[in-house]
């Protein structure tokens, strides 16, 4: 897109009591400073229609998961075993994509009160052949002595170069 600016044209200046005769025609009029407020927001409704011309035109976010998980119960061992689990997100993408997540963990009705934290895990994938893909996954941790149900929500936004 385009660079889009607004550069304000109309510049008030004050009339004095007393001093300057308030009129509606001539050069310093109502109606000549009116028309240049008319015309400065005109310039204005366009650059708007430029912006949202090209949030128009902007990529959306696709659903990548929803879905209710279940992380196993925390073992702080030993042997530690403990409260992760993975989320793979989507099918492999090449080294170079541009994707971003949006992610929302919220724990169920019964475990309000659990902390659950998750990262984002990426790794490179050799397929042999051609360009490494890269995958990625949802790493999600808690520190409960009981499996925790949580409900993922992923949106994917993938810019174009």
């Amino acid at each position: 897109m385009a660079s889009v600016s607004f550069t304000p044209t109309f510049r008030h200046t004050d009339y004095v009591d007393n001093r300057d005769r308030v009129q509606a025609g001539g050069p310093n009029g109502f109606n000549a400073r009116f028309r240049a407020l008319q015309e400065d927001l005109g310039k204005l409704s366009e650059v708007i229609t430029q912006v949202d011309g090209a949030l128009q035109q902007r990529p959306t976010a696709g659903m990548l998961i929803d879905a209710t998980v279940t992380i196993p119960a925390f073992n702080a061992g030993p042997p530690s075993t403990g409260g992760v689990f993975d989320v793979q997100l989507g099918a492999l993408l090449p080294l170079t994509s541009h994707a971003f997540h949006f992610v929302s963990v919220r724990p169920g009705a019964a475990f309000l009160n659990a902390q659950v934290t998750w990262e984002e895990v990426a790794f490179a994938a050799d397929t042999g052949a051609g360009a490494p893909l890269i995958a990625r996954m949802l790493r999600l941790r808690h520190q409960r002595p009981v499996a925790v149900t949580v409900s993922v929500r992923v949106l994917r936004l993938e810019l174009q170069d």
